[in-house]
This record gives C-alpha cells, sequence and structure tokens, in this order.
C-alpha cells in the first residue's frame, strides 16, 4: 500500500490499469486562490527591492518568503516590519480592487509563463483559477460560483 499526503491508504497501482479520481472543487478552488495570490505576494515582496526565496501554498501554513539584496532598515524594528507589511498588504489590496487579470504563455524555451496585469511575470507550472492562454482570469474567493 500507498499513502497519500493526507496518509490514507492507496492501492498498488498496475500500467495501463483504469482509475476513477474525484476532486473536491471547493479545496480546489482554494489551493488556486492560495498558489495565485502568492504570485501576487510576490511581485509585492519584489516592489520591495525584496527577492523570492521560498514559498507554500497549503492551507493553514500558505506563507511567502523573501531576501533583501541590501538592508532593509525596516525589517529592524517592529515598528519598521509593521511599515513594510503595510506596504504589501496595500500593493495586494490595490492590485485586487484594479481586478488585475491572470494570464500565461510558454515562452520559447518551453516554460509556462504567467503574468499577473503589469505586476509580475515569473515561471510557473499551473495552479492558477481559470487562467488560460493570453486570456484573463480574475481573483475571487474560494466560495464564489463560476
Amino acid at each position: 500500500m500507498t499513502r497519500s499526503a493526507g496518509d490514507l491508504p492507496l492501492p498498488d497501482f498496475t500500467v495501463g490499469q483504469s482509475v476513477e479520481v474525484r476532486i473536491d472543487l471547493a479545496a480546489r478552488r482554494t489551493y488556486a486562490a492560495l498558489h495565485t495570490a502568492g504570485h501576487l505576494i510576490e511581485a509585492a515582496g519584489r516592489a520591495q527591492g525584496w527577492t523570492h526565496a521560498a514559498n507554500t501554498h497549503f492551507p493553514g501554513q500558505a506563507r511567502i518568503e523573501f531576501t533583501a539584496a541590501r538592508p532593509d532598515p525596516r525589517l529592524d524594528t517592529p515598528e519598521g516590519l509593521e511599515e513594510a507589511t503595510e506596504a504589501l498588504r496595500t500593493y495586494v489590496a490595490k492590485a485586487i480592487a484594479e481586478d488585475a487579470p491572470v494570464t500565461w504563455e510558454y515562452d520559447a524555451e518551453g516554460r509556462r509563463i504567467v503574468h499577473l496585469a503589469g505586476l509580475h511575470s515569473a515561471p510557473c507550472g499551473g495552479g492558477d483559477p481559470r487562467a488560460e492562454p493570453r486570456r484573463p482570469c480574475r481573483y475571487r474567493p474560494a466560495d464564489a460560483e463560476g
């Protein structure tokens, strides 16, 4: 037996065996929204002069980590941390209020590049809600219809 991420037992499969898969649509929408939020927060961090270092997009532990190419004195005090955090919040809120579209395309090397309006572009394996090639999708809460 193989174990899934949720530690549920899975049967051993054989090559060519037919399987039935069910997707929890509400959970899928949540993961997709967290994934795209990661792109948006990365854009906000880059606007601060920071570089994306690591991330994860799972409920209860969704986060993105940055490094600063040069010292940022705001990160040395609680007041400065709040100022930096507020700068991120403001950037993200503005992009959401402007309903920034998410699109993607393949580059010349065959990599999928996601574009967040004019704010951000990065290689991405997928997961962004309703993103289509060169066609916009919109941010929506995980429980939104459509």
